[in-house]
């Protein structure tokens, strides 16, 4: 297959991907919320933390067998991420404060996040895809 095709594949498998785990991710955190007490923000927290490390996981071995075929190494996976989240933490209120101001902040306050991390996926997967799968050549059968 030529290289431009598997990498349109592979992007395409990633977002798909993404989407999925991203709401099964938040549908078992607001389950795990409301089983543990909601009503605070540290309990909140506390759903978030408990959800987090089994979603990576699943994610990592995801990426490694469906969409990259490549072993990678699976510290690089956890600092991509910790990267990632952290330029989405920074474009979040700017996305924010923009949605806000072209329409009123209700707005602003429900699709800042989302914007940001929409715009922040294609960097995620080039470090996934260059950074974390592509160091280790093995091909995954």
């Amino acid at each position: 297959m030529p290289q431009k095709k598997i990498i349109v594949r592979q992007f395409i498998l990633f977002a798909i991907n993404g989407g999925i785990l991203g709401i099964a991710s938040w549908a078992a955190q607001l389950w795990i919320y409301q089983l543990i007490g909601s009503g605070s923000s540290l309990n909140y927290a506390i759903s978030t933390a408990i959800i987090y490390p089994p979603f990576i996981i699943v994610n990592y071995f995801i990426q490694r067998h469906a969409i990259f075929l490549r072993k990678g190494c699976f510290y690089k996976f956890i600092a991509a991420n910790f990267i990632m989240m952290g330029l989405v933490t920074v474009f979040s209120p700017i996305c924010r404060w923009v949605v806000s101001e072209l329409s009123n902040p209700m707005w602003g306050d429900q699709l800042g996040f989302v914007i940001a991390a929409l715009m922040c996926a294609p960097l995620s997967f080039l470090f996934k895809r260059y950074w974390v799968f592509r160091a280790h050549e093995v091909i995954l059968e």
